[in-house]
């Protein structure tokens, strides 16, 4: 079920973007983590706590430049980012290669990360840009076998091809990404969708938080992510706010592109 996280409500509103995040990877729940419990953070979530997010985007950027960073783009159409720390992927793809089922896999894992991460900092990558860290001509034949491992995906995919096209690997982009990344985001979708229903279904969509969270625990299918993972998720998104409500209670309302995506979910489920 969406369980209630005490650690989620106890953040304060740092103002430094490094502290914050640290924070955000120490407090990642079991069921958002990625390729053997890495611990990751989403955009939206440092924007939740930080009021400037011209200072956040200009923090992660100085971040991934200087290689402590890894910055995933997820596949959506909405440009949303995941942070993981450079060292937890570096790790990650290492005990990958240790357990790869067979030598030309382990060789490819091993090879990309002792040479093509230091090189590829970028969100997105070409395949000229993997040639030129491992040899001439590579670069399509290794993209390929990152993507059947789960490292790495095309960044066309998600908005530009079309229904069941593959794209085009000549000269193609790339995406870095982590094995059980695209679960995680679909759990996180489905528990977006039901928090998003609940305010919808109340009047001027608001509630008290303690209601909300008690409909979405009773719920036939809840989600395992934790409510406050979720619910920080959707502040930084701007869909959901919250306020006091007095004697100490919280009143969660839909803003108004909460309320056109709200809509649009209840719109789907009418079809």
């Amino acid at each position: 079920a969406l369980l209630s996280d005490d650690d989620d409500d106890d953040v304060p509103a740092l103002s430094d973007t490094a502290a914050t995040l640290q924070l955000l990877f120490q407090q990642c729940p079991p069921a958002a983590r990625c390729a053997n419990a890495v611990p990751v953070a989403f955009v939206s979530q440092l924007y939740a706590i930080l009021r400037n997010r011209t200072e956040v985007d200009r923090e992660v950027e100085e971040r991934r430049a200087d290689g402590s960073l890894r910055v995933l783009e997820l596949p959506s159409c909405r440009g949303e980012l995941l942070l993981v720390r450079a060292a937890d992927y570096d790790g990650a793809l290492a005990a990958a290669a240790a357990a790869a089922a067979n030598a030309a896999d382990r060789r490819v894992l091993d090879e990309v990360r002792r040479r093509a991460l230091p090189a590829c900092t970028a969100v997105r990558v070409k395949s000229s840009d993997l040639s030129a860290a491992l040899g001439a001509g590579r670069g399509e034949t290794v993209a390929g076998a990152l993507l059947r491992l789960g490292w790495m995906l095309p960044a066309r995919q998600a908005c530009e091809s079309a229904p069941g096209e593959a794209p085009e690997l000549e000269g193609a982009e790339w995406r870095w990404t982590l094995p059980r990344c695209g679960a995680m985001v679909l759990q996180l979708v489905a528990a977006r969708t039901q928090l998003l229903r609940v305010l919808h279904r109340q009047r001027f969509g608001r509630a008290l938080r303690s209601f909300v969270e008690t409909k979405i625990a009773q719920g036939a299918a809840a989600a395992p992510l934790p409510f406050g993972f979720v619910l920080r998720d959707l502040q930084g998104n701007e869909l959901v706010s919250e306020r006091e409500a007095g004697g100490g209670a919280a009143l969660l309302e839909l803003t108004a592109a909460g309320k056109q995506a709200a809509e649009r979910v209840a719109r789907k489920r009418r079809r």
